[in-house]
């Protein structure tokens, strides 16, 4: 994400979130993932159908499309996919005050650009609402399970010290375990549902 969202939030804040039922709840955020705020990121600004407020997240962070607009919006039914594999025609996950759920919405368009300052909090639900859309909190993995397990420890110990800078001590640990294993870390997870539940 970027500074224009991420600078004012603070570990021990409380943001929307999904959780694990469906339903909409206010999640803390326990750590920083990364936070860079000098950092020059490569982003993808999204803009989806009827909404003015463009989504702006790193090529690499993880948010969530839908198999059509008539599925609710649950984790057994979203497909989580990096920013950098969206295309216009895909549906994603908007906030509606209105009534106070998600609904799908139709991308529109998709830019890439660049940007200073990066920043990925994490909550206990490992997910929140965005410039009013649904993302993950992670990113470079996109299968959610495997990127929230490692966390589950540090879920129950949130209360370690936090660093102010860079990437969380926690999260390079694991990610440097990812490297051993040559996992491929922002290769596309789920290329055939991208095709499949893009609607041009």
């Amino acid at each position: 994400m970027d500074s224009r969202w991420g600078e004012g939030l603070r570990v021990g804040d409380r943001v929307l979130a999904l959780d694990a039922h469906g339903e909409l709840i206010f999640s803390e955020v326990i750590l920083w993932l990364d936070r860079r705020p000098s950092a020059v990121e490569r982003y993808v600004l999204l803009t989806t159908e009827d909404y003015s407020e463009q989504l702006s997240l790193s090529a690499d962070h993880v948010t969530f499309i839908a198999p059509s607009n008539r599925t609710a919006a649950t984790f057994s039914t979203m497909i989580p996919v990096f920013a950098k594999d969206l295309q216009p025609g895909h549906l994603i996950h908007r906030y509606d005050p209105a009534t106070g759920s998600l609904v799908s919405r139709r991308v529109t368009n998709v830019q890439e650009t660049k940007d200073l300052g990066a920043f990925a909090p994490l909550t206990v639900e490992g997910n929140l609402i965005v410039d009013g859309h649904l993302v993950s909190c992670y990113a470079l993995q996109c299968r959610q399970y495997l990127a929230h397990l490692p966390f589950a420890p540090y879920r129950f110990l949130h209360t370690l010290q936090q660093e102010d800078e860079g990437m969380h001590w926690y999260a390079r640990a694991w990610y440097q375990v990812g490297q051993w294993f040559n996992y491929p870390f922002g290769k596309t997870c789920y290329p055939r549902e991208l095709h499949l539940y893009h609607y041009p």
